[in-house]
């Protein structure tokens, strides 16, 4: 689910932001066992899916908050995702 927590999102937007590569980005899926493939599928085809005002978040004015810096730094959601 980090996908679509929106404040996991933004620890990736500060990292980029800050001058990191997003190929320097590790991600290490943690699967069921059992379901290990079926579940990487899942993760593989969110990433192509992404987007960021699907992201939930606890709070909606932080939603919005987080939202607009995005749309401030790439000039749109659609430059961010």
């Amino acid at each position: 689910t980090y996908l679509t927590r929106l404040w996991c999102i933004m620890e990736l937007f500060t990292f980029v932001h800050m001058g990191g590569k997003a190929e320097d980005i590790v991600f290490v899926p943690v699967l069921r066992q059992g379901v290990e493939q079926d579940e990487l599928a899942l993760i593989n085809g969110g990433f192509g899916k992404f987007n960021a005002k699907r992201c939930t978040c606890f709070d909606p004015e932080d939603k919005e908050s987080m939202l607009g810096i995005i749309r401030a730094a790439f000039g749109s959601l659609l430059g961010f995702n």
